[in-house]
């Protein structure tokens, strides 16, 4: 990534972030509560990884509009507390560790998890808005399933632990001297989702995940029926 996008990740960090997943938009994620059988509606909601909106999915970086919250931080180019790394092994997530373990996945949700624990739901994730791909590597997330195992990992996160996710609208420039960096409290956090959009009803039949729809031309493109809140 270039250097700038870092700097003004580690700025951002420095200027009253430091109890903060600070990171990139574009390597924000959500997660949405979901019924999983889709033909009863009374079946209990279950966390789903949504990895993108469809808005974006289908755009060009330049012209990436605007996110309008993450839940999820990707820790490419992101910064944090080193109490966290401490935190994450303590005895409490053994269970979830073991989760990461088994399916060779997830290890970054469950980072988030331990940051919104001792952060609690007043205080989520910060967000540099930048676009720069990092280099195009083969990984674990090219394998198919990935996607997937991620929707896999939170709902088996959830049934071990009551600590939430929190929502974040905390976007902050990449480059405004002017501006400088807006204090937390500027910015909303909820762990209440907070625009109910609907799923793009393909990808989430055939692998589980959800691809955020939200806008109307982004409605009529997936068709119809697709999947609310």
């Amino acid at each position: 990534m270039p250097h700038d996008h870092l700097d003004r990740i580690s700025q951002v960090w420095h200027a009253g972030y430091r109890d903060r997943f600070v990171g990139f938009e574009h390597m924000g994620r959500n997660h949405v509560s979901r019924s999983l059988a889709l033909a009863d509606s009374s079946s209990p909601l279950q966390p789903v990884y949504a990895p993108t909106f469809w808005s974006q999915y289908t755009a060009k970086p330049a012209t990436m509009p605007p996110s309008k919250f993450h839940s999820i931080v990707l820790p490419s180019g992101a910064a944090l507390s080193r109490r966290y790394f401490e935190a994450y092994h303590a005895p409490q997530w053994a269970a979830l560790r073991a989760v990461v373990d088994s399916l060779t996945n997830c290890e970054d949700l469950l980072m988030n998890l331990v940051v919104a624990n001792l952060t609690g739901p007043r205080a989520g994730p910060a967000f540099v808005r930048a676009w720069a791909k990092p280099f195009q590597v083969d990984g674990l997330w090219f394998r198919p399933a990935h996607l997937g195992a991620r929707s896999e990992c939170l709902q088996r996160f959830a049934a071990l632990t009551d600590t939430r996710l929190v929502y974040s609208d905390a976007y902050i420039p990449l480059d405004d001297a002017e501006v400088g960096v807006p204090p937390p409290d500027a910015f909303s956090y909820s762990p209440e989702i907070p625009l109910a959009l609907p799923c793009a009803r393909g990808l989430f039949e055939r692998e589980g995940i959800c691809e955020l729809v939200d806008s109307a031309a982004g409605r009529r493109a997936v068709g119809q029926p697709w999947i609310g809140r």
